[in-house]
């Protein structure tokens, strides 16, 4: 750690709780999107993160420009993630992806065995203890968290300092808690990525060729056909030939949208991996990764209020939608789904929603109880606000 990192180093406490960057960061799937959040976090947001925090004699004063929201010192904090990133992950990613994924087999193979069931009285035993309907978790005191239908986030970790820990936060309690359990078999060591896969990434040149190598795992994150062109050096037509190849021998899925026209390509990991991804769709009646999915319908949605929407598609699959979208929240907001049959009554339990997201573009992915014969007739869509009130909302048919 150096210069570059002290605007971020200098805000670890002396003693007590750190600063929670998750919650200012939001839970997003690329670093780009966390920097996003963070310059753009509510000062309310930061102060309450701030709050009660022991921070040294002399970091003081930056920690209260941060704290303020001052944007000279937001943005210092946002190159000081970067650099912290370049440091202490980019190093050790593709191995801690490897480890991620091998795990996620393990935890569909156990659901696949024995239901939700078995995965929970598998997740670091004995460390953690299944004893329907109550899962216990080491926490340095005793509390007692009643989901009351927002369901758990069990999180695989590389780089946590303890075994497990329970996350929640307090200012939300719309937000589901989450679960962090190692994903480790052994310690990752410091070689560079060029350095740690070199010999697998030679050997899958062999085997396919090193452009079309090169394409593969340039599409493991999701581009477009463009996208794909541009970061090989090779025309549009020789993309898609190369696309063509990965997708006819299953090791990548191309989708198409309107907002995409190129299509967007993502690495099938199934192939690879045992045919199936543990999802909160999957759980829930959508298909597994892998299987065909051309014959689940789906509907394209906008509900907007004001400067604030909530966009994307839903997927009808037999007992379950599934929902993509993005949440642009101005000022707090949340998305709000339910699903209903065809006589209007409400199925599940409980309706689905996001967190409460405020002054952010937020996407999202979840899975929308529908379990009835033939799934749901029709979905609602809201935009709430922070205390779950209705701001507007729209009806979304079944095709």
């Amino acid at each position: 750690m150096g210069a570059d990192t002290r605007p971020l180093t200098s805000l670890v406490p002396v003693r007590g709780p750190g600063l929670d960057l998750l919650a200012l960061m939001g839970d997003v799937p690329s670093l780009d999107h966390a920097v996003d959040n963070l310059l753009h976090a509510p000062v309310s947001r930061l102060r309450r993160e701030f709050e009660g925090l022991d921070f040294q004699p002399g970091h003081l004063p930056w920690a209260r420009r941060v704290s303020e929201g001052d944007r000279d010192a937001r943005r210092e904090l946002a190159e000081a993630v970067r650099a912290c990133h370049r440091l202490t992950v980019e190093p050790y990613w593709h191995r801690g992806r490897s480890e991620l994924v091998a795990l996620s087999t393990r935890c569909a193979n156990l659901v696949l065995e024995g239901g939700i069931d078995l995965l929970l009285r598998s997740i670091c035993a004995p460390l953690v203890r299944w004893r329907p309907p109550v899962l216990e978790a080491p926490y340095p005191r005793r509390v007692e968290i009643r989901l009351q239908g927002r369901g758990l986030i069990i999180t695989p970790t590389v780089f946590a300092k303890r075994p497990m820990s329970l996350l929640r936060d307090p200012f939300d309690t719309a937000q589901p808690p989450r679960l962090t359990v190692p994903a480790l078999r052994r310690p990752l060591t410091g070689t560079g990525p060029a350095e740690a896969d070199g010999c697998a990434v030679r050997n899958l040149e062999s085997l396919l060729g090193r452009t079309r190598a090169a394409a593969l795992h340039v599409t493991a994150e999701g581009c477009t056909t463009s996208e794909l062109a541009r970061r090989l050096n090779v025309t549009a037509a020789a993309a898609s030939q190369h696309a063509t190849v990965l997708r006819n021998t299953d090791l990548i899925t191309t989708s198409r949208g309107s907002s995409h026209p190129g299509g967007r390509m993502k690495t099938h990991l199934a192939a690879a991996v045992g045919s199936v991804a543990l999802t909160a769709g999957a759980l829930l009646g959508a298909p597994a990764a892998g299987a065909q999915t051309a014959a689940y319908p789906a509907s394209p949605f906008d509900v907007t209020y004001g400067a604030s929407y909530v966009r994307g598609t839903l997927t009808w699959y037999n007992r379950s939608v599934g929902v993509d979208g993005t949440l642009r929240a101005v000022g707090c907001r949340r998305a709000w789904f339910g699903a209903y049959g065809a006589s209007g009554n409400q199925l599940g339990a409980v309706s689905t929603s996001t967190s409460t997201k405020c002054d952010v573009t937020y996407p999202f992915k979840i899975g929308i109880p529908a379990d009835a014969p033939g799934g749901a007739a029709y979905v609602i869509v809201c935009v709430d606000d922070a205390n779950a009130n209705h701001l507007k909302c729209a009806r979304v048919n079944r095709p």
